[in-house]
């Protein structure tokens, strides 16, 4: 279905009062594409020639991979396009009806911060992430089964849960329908499990329910990503190395919940690793070297 900005407002002040008495909460208002969440750009970036940008089903004419203001048609700025979040944020009501702020993930499968003139720029409300796989006409589009693809959808998960600060994160679906969509952890017609089912596993075997997003400093490698999460059982670090070269970094643990661990066990994803346990390094002083295969994602399990 598609709303207007304006229409999201008016159907969210009917139906939220509704779930409210319920005791249901109310998610909203979950767009196709995270750049929709926060302004009425559409995103550029398609690999084939004649489908060059996502989908403007209301024509507000502006495209690029990141928000922009200026550029966009005058019906679409006064809440005739996109950019529902804004809208949502703008109405009192409507926003106290909204419990989880809800956006897919596709085209450029690229998250948006939480941007700086809602609620004084802090996250008031949770951000889930609903839907997310390789499309048709943009990259990482397959169907692939391979190492690149599970760095690709690796690379989703961190830029969901670092730049859009994602509390939760879906992905469609378990298994496709058809055999060219891309869209499966498993294989069309097989049992097999993708790289990307095992990379997404990175992420969601080890940072459980109850951990919270803590800062990751000093890390000046573009081809490296890194993001680190705590609970009251430890610290777990997910590095998605995206160069063809191994590389070894230097990773320094500080705050958290207690004491600073004794080990980090890393479980690595490559070419030929699945969520392989390794060694654990020794923590000394809060800090540890990090030993990462090249194209692979590496889970180090800190206690």
């Amino acid at each position: 279905m598609v709303y207007t900005a304006n229409e999201m407002v008016a159907w969210v002040k009917v139906l939220g009062p509704k779930l409210q008495a319920a005791n249901v909460k109310l998610m909203a208002p979950e767009p196709s594409e995270w750049i929709h969440l926060w302004s009425n750009t559409s995103a550029t970036g398609s690999t084939v020639s004649g489908h060059p940008n996502s989908s403007d089903p209301l024509k507000c004419g502006c495209f690029g991979n990141d928000p922009v203001t200026t550029g966009c048609s005058s019906t679409c700025t006064s809440g005739g396009g996109y950019d529902y979040g804004h809208w949502l944020a703008k109405d009192t009501t409507a926003w106290g009806l909204v419990d989880i702020v809800a956006t897919h993930e596709y085209d450029t499968q690229k998250a948006m911060a939480w941007p700086s003139d809602v609620d004084n720029g802090k996250r008031s409300k949770e951000v889930w992430e609903t839907e997310v796989s390789g499309v048709m006409y943009w990259p990482q589009q397959g169907p692939s089964s391979d190492i690149a693809n599970g760095l690709a959808v690796a690379g989703w998960v961190h830029s969901a849960l670092v730049v859009g600060e994602a509390s939760a994160w879906l992905y469609w679906w378990y298994q496709a329908s058809g055999s060219n969509d891309n869209e499966g952890l498993v294989l069309s017609g097989s049992t097999a499990m993708t790289k990307r089912c095992y990379t997404i596993g990175n992420y969601s075997k080890f940072v459980r329910p109850g951990y919270v997003m803590v800062d990751v400093a000093g890390n000046s490698n573009s081809n490296l990503l890194l993001s680190a999460f705590t609970g009251t059982d430890g610290t777990v670090i997910v590095a998605i190395n995206n160069s063809s070269s191994a590389v070894t970094v230097p990773i320094t643990i500080s705050g958290g919940t207690g004491a600073a661990p004794a080990t980090c066990t890393p479980y690595v994803t490559s070419s030929s690793a699945n969520l392989a346990a390794g060694t654990a390094a020794t923590v000394t002083g809060g800090a540890f070297s990090a030993s990462l295969a090249a194209t692979s994602v590496t889970t180090f399990v800190c206690k």
